[in-house]
Protein backbone atom coordinates (compact mmCIF):
# COMPACT_ATOMS: atom_id res chain seq x y z
CA UNK A 1 0.00 0.00 0.00
CA UNK A 2 1.09 3.23 -0.77
CA UNK A 3 1.89 5.46 2.50
CA UNK A 4 0.94 8.87 1.60
CA UNK A 5 -2.64 9.88 -0.27
CA UNK A 6 -4.27 12.81 -1.05
CA UNK A 7 -6.96 13.94 0.58
CA UNK A 8 -10.10 13.00 -1.67
CA UNK A 9 -8.09 10.39 -3.80
CA UNK A 10 -8.02 6.77 -3.62
CA UNK A 11 -5.71 4.06 -2.25
CA UNK A 12 -5.49 -0.06 -2.81
CA UNK A 13 -4.74 -2.30 -0.23
CA UNK A 14 -3.30 -5.60 -0.88
CA UNK A 15 -3.09 -8.30 1.22
CA UNK A 16 -0.07 -10.62 -0.39
CA UNK A 17 0.09 -13.91 0.61
CA UNK A 18 1.07 -17.27 -0.64
CA UNK A 19 -1.87 -19.47 0.40
CA UNK A 20 -3.22 -21.73 -2.12
CA UNK A 21 -6.94 -20.62 -3.15
CA UNK A 22 -8.39 -23.84 -2.40
CA UNK A 23 -7.09 -23.87 0.84
CA UNK A 24 -7.74 -20.18 2.06
CA UNK A 25 -10.55 -19.74 4.01
CA UNK A 26 -10.69 -16.05 5.12
CA UNK A 27 -9.00 -12.20 4.63
CA UNK A 28 -9.54 -9.59 6.68
CA UNK A 29 -8.43 -6.12 6.41
CA UNK A 30 -7.93 -3.92 9.83
CA UNK A 31 -7.43 -0.09 10.40
CA UNK A 32 -6.35 0.25 14.08
CA UNK A 33 -6.99 -3.92 14.77
CA UNK A 34 -10.76 -3.18 13.44
CA UNK A 35 -11.96 -4.76 10.57
CA UNK A 36 -12.90 -2.81 7.99
CA UNK A 37 -13.87 -5.65 5.31
CA UNK A 38 -14.16 -9.22 5.65
CA UNK A 39 -13.77 -11.72 2.24
CA UNK A 40 -14.62 -15.47 3.49
CA UNK A 41 -14.61 -18.35 0.65
CA UNK A 42 -18.07 -20.43 1.36
CA UNK A 43 -19.97 -17.49 1.93
CA UNK A 44 -22.69 -15.50 -0.37
CA UNK A 45 -22.05 -13.08 -1.24
CA UNK A 46 -18.21 -13.54 -0.26
CA UNK A 47 -17.66 -10.21 0.91
CA UNK A 48 -18.76 -7.80 3.63
CA UNK A 49 -17.67 -4.23 4.41
CA UNK A 50 -17.58 -2.72 7.87
CA UNK A 51 -17.52 1.04 8.26
CA UNK A 52 -14.31 2.84 7.35
CA UNK A 53 -13.86 6.35 8.91
CA UNK A 54 -12.88 9.22 6.71
CA UNK A 55 -13.04 6.82 3.80
CA UNK A 56 -15.44 4.59 1.43
CA UNK A 57 -15.08 1.20 0.57
CA UNK A 58 -15.20 0.68 -3.36
CA UNK A 59 -16.95 -3.11 -3.15
CA UNK A 60 -17.67 -3.84 -6.52
CA UNK A 61 -13.52 -3.33 -7.02
CA UNK A 62 -12.86 -5.51 -4.16
CA UNK A 63 -11.48 -8.89 -4.53
CA UNK A 64 -9.95 -11.48 -1.86
CA UNK A 65 -6.83 -10.25 -1.82
CA UNK A 66 -7.34 -6.43 -2.22
CA UNK A 67 -9.53 -3.09 -1.45
CA UNK A 68 -9.75 0.31 -2.77
CA UNK A 69 -10.42 2.92 -0.40
CA UNK A 70 -11.83 6.06 -2.23
CA UNK A 71 -12.40 9.68 -1.27
CA UNK A 72 -10.24 10.03 1.47
CA UNK A 73 -10.37 12.48 4.09
CA UNK A 74 -7.92 12.89 7.05
CA UNK A 75 -9.74 10.30 9.32
CA UNK A 76 -8.60 7.64 7.20
CA UNK A 77 -5.02 8.23 8.26
CA UNK A 78 -4.01 5.44 10.08
CA UNK A 79 -2.10 1.63 10.28
CA UNK A 80 -3.80 -1.21 8.11
CA UNK A 81 -2.94 -4.34 8.12
CA UNK A 82 -4.74 -7.70 6.55
CA UNK A 83 -5.70 -10.97 8.71
CA UNK A 84 -5.36 -14.81 6.59
CA UNK A 85 -7.35 -17.69 8.32
CA UNK A 86 -6.84 -21.20 6.84
CA UNK A 87 -9.57 -23.65 7.05
CA UNK A 88 -7.74 -26.76 7.50
CA UNK A 89 -5.58 -26.76 9.28
CA UNK A 90 -6.97 -24.31 11.36
CA UNK A 91 -4.27 -21.07 11.24
CA UNK A 92 -4.13 -17.36 11.42
CA UNK A 93 -1.82 -15.03 10.60
CA UNK A 94 -1.96 -11.32 10.62
CA UNK A 95 0.56 -9.37 8.19
CA UNK A 96 2.87 -6.47 9.92
CA UNK A 97 0.31 -3.12 9.89
CA UNK A 98 1.39 -0.58 6.97
CA UNK A 99 0.63 3.40 8.39
CA UNK A 100 -0.73 5.24 5.72
CA UNK A 101 -1.12 9.19 6.32
CA UNK A 102 -3.55 11.70 3.98
CA UNK A 103 -2.23 14.87 3.17
CA UNK A 104 -4.18 18.30 1.64
CA UNK A 105 -4.77 17.97 -1.76
CA UNK A 106 -2.39 20.89 -3.69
Amino acid sequence: MERWATRGGSVRLRCVHDVPPHLLDKVVFLRHGTKIFQYIRDRKPPYRNFTTPGAVLNIALATENSIILQNLDFAASGSYSCEVSLDAPIYTKESSAKQLTVFPAA
